[in-house]
């Protein structure tokens, strides 16, 4: 990492073939590999292939790809337990949160634990879509984003998927001023556990409906956003910042649009 060298690459797709642009110069690479968790002895990494509809267990001494588990329509992230005995897996079109045993470093297919991301037991509210993944620092709660509609944060049971409770985000109201944050959160890419106290930062957007034409544009559109939720599962906070706030920015070096990470 401090030379910025690559230092090898590892094929996923079953031809061998690194991904080529195309006409356009976009890379299209066929599995789709979306997220890598891995073993803490760095041996094994397991890849969710959103497009592929699988997880990949690769050895990353040898570069094979050992084993291949269909998991559902879109697998979006991977999480390992710090016991390293379970891997856990968001299927994001499934709308479904898993739980995969290991044994030795081994998915165990046979005994996949499955969990429907919804916020009532109503037909209606089923349609969720799972996105981010983290786990408390006792490995005793997984929480799940739910990436778009009613956008918010799922907690389970990491050893049984259980449900625990569930966290809405609230809108940030609008000040009058379009260039200060407000909106409806949407993009709950991750989520992440702070070790000091436990709290979740849940990385986000704020997007600005209520700005009319021709007025939107970049800057009053779209805000970056976290989340934070305290040690109980209790949302405390939306931090943001607004347009031309912060330094640099009448160089044009603002930030806005969406985080995809929180760490």
């Amino acid at each position: 990492t401090r030379a910025r060298r690559l230092l090898r690459e590892i094929p996923l797709a079953a031809s061998g073939a690194a991904p080529r642009p195309d006409a356009e110069g976009r890379y299209e690479p066929a599995l789709g590999p979306r997220a890598v968790a891995l073993s803490d002895d760095g041996r094994r990494a397991y890849v969710a292939c959103q497009w592929g509809g699988v997880v990949l267990t690769v050895d990353t001494e040898s570069g094979a790809v050992l084993a291949r588990l269909p998991v559902g329509a879109e697998p979006v992230a991977a999480l390992l337990h710090p016991r390293g005995d379970a891997l856990y897996v968001a299927v994001y079109q499934s709308a479904e949160v898993l739980r995969v045993p290991l044994r030795d470093g081994v998915l165990q297919a046979a005994a996949v634990q499955r969990q429907r991301l919804r916020t009532s037991q109503s037909d209606d509210a089923v349609d969720n879509r799972p996105f981010g993944l983290a786990l408390d620092g006792a490995g005793a709660t997984l929480y799940a984003t739910r990436f778009l509609l009613q956008p918010g944060v799922a907690l389970f049971d990491a050893a049984t998927l259980a449900p625990r409770g569930d966290v809405p985000l609230a809108d940030v109201p609008a000040t009058g001023n379009p260039l200060h944050a407000h909106g409806v959160p949407r993009g709950l890419y991750q989520a992440a556990v702070r070790p000091s106290d436990q709290q979740v930062a849940v990385a986000h957007q704020l997007l600005a409906v209520d700005t009319p034409q021709p007025r939107l544009d970049f800057e009053t559109t779209v805000f970056p956003a976290l989340s934070v939720l305290d040690a109980k599962g209790q949302r405390t906070a939306t931090l943001s910042v607004n347009a031309r706030m912060l330094p640099g920015a009448a160089l044009g070096e603002d930030i806005v649009d969406l985080p995809h990470m929180a760490n």
